[in-house]
């Protein structure tokens, strides 16, 4: 039982934890742009134009980042 736990111990130290800190970037009226917002928004811009995965990700960032102000000013 013990040898089982240790392994299991190591199994779960084994795998990589990646989670993604939340922020408030920007608030615009009562609207608020979030960390999690921007990374949505890259993502759905990257799965309607192929040619942005090859920008850097800062250029991408800031992509993500005018197009939610835009859409909320809009809004």
């Amino acid at each position: 039982m013990k040898k089982l736990q240790i392994l299991l111990f190591l199994v779960l130290i084994g795998f990589n934890a990646h989670a993604l800190e939340n922020k408030i970037i920007l608030k615009i009226d009562n609207d608020i742009i979030t960390s999690l917002d921007i990374f949505e928004e890259i993502n759905n811009l990257k799965f309607f134009n192929q040619n942005l995965n090859n920008i850097n990700n800062e250029e991408i960032y800031q992509i993500g980042l005018n197009s939610l102000i835009n859409y909320k000013i809009k809004k």
